[in-house]
């Protein structure tokens, strides 16, 4: 590992501000790869959020997709599984807990009718003979309700599988642990806390077969918790037969359970708080015990109830995918679900009950002082520790850290780590070339410039970034990282130095990703907010040049930003809403992850749209009585709509940083269609500075030198 110091930059006067270029400017947005149709049967590893959503009928998926966090705990992972019988080959009932192991317990199902659970009971007996001696015993669950027991015995000699094996012909066993397809796998911890559950892996589905798997779920999860680790992924989708339920749970019996602190509020607490509530963490206080969580129950339901935390801004109305409010749209939705706040009511009406302290979950740990994605390749830190005071603000502070690379890399793995959490309210971090030095100062303040995107952020909530296999973010060669560090006093002076750390992907100089990352912002640097205003709205548009995936998105306003909204509006002129944050939180620069990239074709159009309050009912505001432009500082504002993408066909010959979304304002919109309406609705490029002729290119698809309506949209009368 490299560890890097750097030097302080100094701007002078003009470094105060950013110039203004007017006309087009360029945007960038970050994605992965789609999933393809079912009917291509080939196995997926990022769900389709339309495939999520928890419905009353089980989704006959082709292929395991690989549900989300909050998804998966829609699905019962994290969540503490009631006991069941099933009836024994010898005829007696029996508790599936009768088949745990030391480590914990998997619960397979089966139907000795279903093909596909025939198809993988081979590599079920290897997962039980492999992982038994590990520590976990194995419970084969006949779930049609058909088979008999002599068929069961022959399936489990024929095997050689030596685990407990039950039927589940009442159906007991399905209802307890919530299943929905025969080939699930449940793994339960030795604590009763489900970890995992879905497909064993994706070697077979509905209309395909693999001669090997691509993804092993199952062991993937075990070998996790056998070394103590959080599996990387903790639920997905099963291919199979349904299964029939034989049960049928009334309305309202799953919350007719008495709400405990053991059983049921421990496991939302560490799923949903433990986080950033921990010793170490970025929140104020921990919550870590029964007595840490009890004495502040009725400020969590507070918060909780009107949406403070945990922190999520995105509407439901279109961040999610069915109508509970179960499925998400976005991978790190942190909200909770509508149960996990009902159960939360529940335990604090019921008097924060403790319960049995033999069920609560295994402890959660987190190593304060290591890094979250591993021991970086290289690591960037402010060259010396700042003071921030103990009250009043603190302006921006800028820092250059030179990289010392004598080589272009490409960069896998990102990890801003803040010296001193309970100060830094944020951190972005560009990567410019050393020519933006003279005689040690950064003079060339453009390279900065939000709307070209930046290289790494930090804000509280926000984890590293590690892209997905293939795809890498460019790190030129004699880079220099120039650290943007915006710090909040708290009472205490505190002494702050932050770094950033890096992973390579590439193993040598030929190496070359499948896709590039890239990040870019959509801006108004043109937006005037009147003194006084409680509802004054801003807006940009950027025009896609290539086809491309959309992967997230980063809204970016400050302390009058009152609300903010992406739309993309197709070729074909109809729109939709990709985001929107109904209440804008300067407090939280989050970043929002689609659970599936989103490919957006050339001449697409994405809106962004904020709207400021300067009034005097802004508690924040910090002076309504003056009107507000752009600016750097916090008192003064922005528009900046970040947006990360992906080329679906990877042009490697393109400058990494090449924006490749057209960003343009209001006036430079006005005043593209006043110069078409004298040039028969269409921009000539020779009536254009030269400065702009690379983005008009771009967008000229056909080569002929006049951008019309069909490759510039916005030409189009609103």
């Amino acid at each position: 590992m490299k560890y890097h110091d750097g030097v302080l930059a100094r701007p002078g006067a003009a470094a105060l501000g950013l110039s203004t270029t007017a006309g087009l400017a360029l945007l960038a947005l970050v994605g992965g790869s789609v999933l393809a149709s079912a009917r291509d049967a080939v196995p997926q590893d990022r769900t389709d959020p339309q495939d999520v959503a928890r419905t009353n009928e089980p989704v006959l998926d082709r292929t395991p997709k690989v549900h989300t966090a909050r998804d998966a705990r829609a699905l019962g992972v994290g969540a503490y599984v009631a006991d069941g019988t099933g009836t024994a080959l010898d005829g007696t009932e029996v508790s599936w807990r009768r088949g745990a192991g030391e480590r914990g317990t998997v619960v397979v199902l089966t139907s000795l009718t279903c093909p596909l659970c025939k198809k993988f009971a081979p590599a079920v007996a290897r997962a039980e003979k492999r992982f038994t001696k590990d520590g976990f015993g194995f419970v084969h669950v006949g779930v049609s309700g058909l088979d008999t027991a002599d068929a069961l015995r022959e399936h489990a000699a024929h095997q050689g599988l030596e685990g407990l094996v039950l039927s589940d012909a009442d159906g007991a066993l399905a209802e307890a642990f919530d299943a929905e397809m025969t080939t699930e796998v449940f793994v339960v911890d030795a604590t009763g806390t489900l970890r995992y559950r879905g497909a064993l892996s994706d070697q077979y589905g509905l209309g395909y077969a693999l001669d090997a798997p691509r993804h092993s779920y199952l062991d993937d999860a075990l070998t996790a918790l056998i070394a103590g680790e959080e599996p990387s992924v903790v639920a997905t989708s099963a291919p199979g037969c349904i299964v029939e339920r034989a049960v049928v749970a009334e309305a309202g019996a799953a919350s007719a359970e008495p709400v405990t602190y053991a059983r049921h509020v421990s496991r939302l607490v560490q799923n949903t708080c433990l986080e950033c509530h921990r010793t170490g963490g970025v929140a104020p206080f921990a919550l870590e015990s029964y007595e840490d969580v009890a004495r502040r129950a009725s400020m969590l339901l507070a918060v909780v109830e009107d949406g403070t935390m945990p922190p999520w801004f995105a509407a439901r109305s279109h961040g999610s995918t069915d109508g509970d409010g179960t499925g998400s749209t976005f991978s790190n939705d942190r909200s909770l679900l509508p149960h996990e706040v009902e159960q939360l009511r529940a335990w604090v009406a019921a008097g924060k009950p403790e319960g049995d302290a033999s069920e609560l979950p295994a402890p959660r740990t987190f190593d304060v002082n290591g890094w979250e994605l591993g021991e970086p390749d290289a690591v960037y830190a402010l060259p010396e520790a700042f003071e921030v005071p103990a009250e009043g603000r603190v302006r921006y502070q800028y820092t250059a850290v030179p990289t010392g690379l004598e080589r272009d890399r490409w960069v896998s793995g990102i990890e801003v780590r803040p010296g001193a959490v309970e100060v830094v309210h944020h951190v972005l971090v560009w990567a410019v070339p050393a020519e933006a030095f003279r005689d040690g100062l950064f003079v060339d303040w453009d390279r900065i410039d939000e709307r070209r995107g930046f290289f790494a952020a930090w804000a509280p909530g926000a984890g590293p970034v590690l892209y997905p296999e293939g795809q890498a973010k460019f790190l030129p060669a004699g880079s220099v990282m120039m650290f943007e560090v915006h710090y909040t006093p708290n009472g205490r002076v505190t002494s702050d130095r932050s770094s950033i750390g890096v992973h390579f992907a590439d193993d040598g100089p030929d190496w070359k990703p499948d896709h590039v990352v890239r990040v870019v912002g959509i801006s108004n640097r043109g937006i005037e907010i009147p003194a006084g205003a409680d509802a004054h709205a801003e807006h940009s548009s950027g025009v896609v040049a290539r086809r491309m995936k959309i992967e997230s998105f980063l809204p970016h306003m400050h302390l009058r930003g009152k609300s903010f909204r992406y739309e993309l509006e197709g070729p074909d002129g109809t729109r939709r809403t990709l985001l929107e944050v109904p209440a804008y939180d300067f407090n939280w620069q989050l970043r929002y992850e689609l659970a599936r990239p989103l490919e957006v074709a050339p001449s697409s159009v994405l809106r962004i749209a904020g709207v400021f309050d300067n009034s005097r009912n802004n508690p924040a505001n910090p002076d309504p009585g003056t009107q507000v432009g752009w600016g750097l500082q916090t008192e003064d504002e922005m528009l900046i709509g970040f947006v990360e993408y992906v080329l679906v066909d990877e042009d490697l010959a393109l400058p990494a940083d090449e924006p490749l979304i057209l960003t343009f304002d209001p006036r430079t919109t006005d005043q593209l269609r006043g110069l078409a309406a004298s040039n028969d609705g269409e921009v000539p490029r020779d009536r254009l500075r030269a400065r702009f002729h690379p983005a008009f290119d771009l967008l000229d698809r056909d080569g002929d030198g006049r951008l019309d309506t069909d490759e510039l949209p916005l030409l189009r009368p609103e």
